[in-house]
């Protein structure tokens, strides 16, 4: 063969998808769509009030939004908050903004990965119910468990808590966000 041909033979490989015997296998697609159906709940629009602590005693009021859809077929929850200060009741500037997705692979479970308008980003492990989930987030001296749970009457309840040495906590964060437009799937 000479150079050309073998040139074209590389190319249509990789516009096929073409994998190199070295290549690991993909995950199941099927498997993945399947255990992110366990968080069906959260696809659409939110929008309530929230709250955070900011120093000693201080707190901030936001109004915060959550979007929420699923990307690449159905395997991945891509979210995206924003919170926004309260003057006077009047949603003001931007104090929080986040982007984050949530896929599941057998090997791991779920899992979240977050970027903040602050520069801040991680990737956390999350703990699925029925209706909610958890995640832990390391701060200096300590962790930060935020725990989510759907209400009684569809609302999002989430819940932050510092603890130093896992014994005692104290709250940092509160949310309380109704649906503002449910997405189908």
């Amino acid at each position: 063969m000479n150079r050309t041909t073998v040139r074209c033979l590389a190319v249509a490989g990789l516009l096929t998808g073409t994998r190199l015997p070295a290549q690991a296998s993909p995950p199941d697609s099927a498997a993945r769509r399947a255990a992110m159906t366990k968080l069906a709940f959260l696809q659409g629009s939110w929008s309530g009030d929230a709250w955070a602590s900011v120093g000693r005693g201080e707190r901030i009021q936001m109004r915060q939004t959550e979007s929420i859809r699923y990307a690449v077929g159905g395997q991945v929850l891509v979210v995206e908050g924003v919170g926004r200060r309260l003057v006077n009741g009047t949603p003001n500037d931007t104090v929080f903004h986040a982007l984050g997705t949530i896929d599941w692979l057998p090997s791991r479970g779920y899992l979240m990965r977050s970027y903040a308008l602050t520069g801040q980003h991680g990737e956390f492990p999350l703990a699925v119910t029925d209706s909610g989930f958890t995640w832990e987030i390391p701060v200096p001296r300590g962790r930060i468990r935020y725990t989510m749970q759907l209400t009684g009457d569809g609302a999002w309840d989430e819940r932050g808590f510092y603890s130093a040495d896992q014994s005692q906590r104290v709250q940092t964060f509160g949310m309380l966000l109704r649906p503002t437009r449910r997405a189908a799937r």
